[in-house]
């Protein structure tokens, strides 16, 4: 695994002392398209709700690895960190 900058190592520590005392993560975001992003490190499993989507306004995307999820929460631009390294890598897209 890549050595990740300091911000990443950050949330990459909060998600596995999350994931050791049986936690999930929600993180709230400010982004113009992702409302938040949510964690189960017991099932690698994130939950994304897009703003503005009325049908179906949270995605799944099953086998993700923590590291990715702290690289996407630590990332200045979530919408553009979605767009280049999620949605097209870890499952159905937004």
């Amino acid at each position: 695994m890549a050595r990740l900058h300091a911000a990443a190592q950050t949330v990459l520590e909060i998600i596995q002392r999350a994931a050791n005392e049986g936690r999930d993560i929600r993180q709230d975001v400010r982004s113009r398209a992702i409302e938040f992003i949510h964690y189960d490190p017991s099932t690698a499993m994130m939950s994304i709700r897009f703003v503005g989507k009325d049908r179906f306004p949270t995605y799944e995307y099953p086998g993700v690895p923590a590291d990715e999820v702290a690289k996407w929460i630590a990332s200045r631009s979530k919408g553009r960190h979605y767009h280049r390294w999620i949605k097209d890598q870890w499952g159905q897209g937004g």
